[in-house]
């Protein structure tokens, strides 16, 4: 395979997770229209979301996007480290862990210190409902979602999809 076909693959496959993550950036917009946490809009109440009629397939489907994105995602590091023949599970740990850990530690941080300032602001907390030091340390070591949660907390995406 020439090196041009390849850089044209690579880079279709980056457009198509472009697009799978606008998608599910459109998805998530909606938690911006709940009333409070855990609570999401009625179906009917749908409409009333910015640009619903021409944006309607990604409010309503837009979250399929994130499996989609790991599709490719996993083409992508299939296609980085087929090349080395040698990389250890050690090594191939590290590597994502150092790249994906600080990410979700710094929006755990900002996503909490958002959740102090709404409560304090408009009385009640955002999106998810639980958003409590117990849930923190679940969260803190990415385990929020391995069944010792009481429900979603603080950044659920991160966890739910891991």
């Amino acid at each position: 395979m020439s090196h041009t076909r390849t850089a044209t693959t690579i880079f279709n496959v980056d457009f198509l997770r472009g697009i799978a993550a606008l998608a599910v950036l459109v998805w998530h917009y909606q938690h911006f229209f709940y009333p409070s946490a855990g609570d999401s809009l009625a179906v009917a109440d749908r409409p009333l979301q910015p640009f619903y009629p021409s944006l309607r397939w990604l409010y309503d489907y837009g979250a399929n996007g994130v499996q989609f994105f790991w599709v490719l995602s996993g083409f992508v590091f299939f296609h980085a480290y087929r090349s080395r023949e040698n990389i250890s599970f050690k090594k191939f740990f590290i590597n994502r862990f150092s790249r994906l850990y600080p990410l979700h530690f710094i929006t755990l941080l900002l996503i909490a210190l958002l959740q102090i300032f709404s409560q304090y602001a408009v009385g009640h907390q955002q999106i998810y409902p639980f958003n409590d030091f117990y849930h923190f340390i679940l969260n803190i070591f990415l385990a929020s979602h391995w069944g010792f949660q009481k429900g979603y907390s603080f950044n659920a995406p991160s966890g739910r999809y891991r």
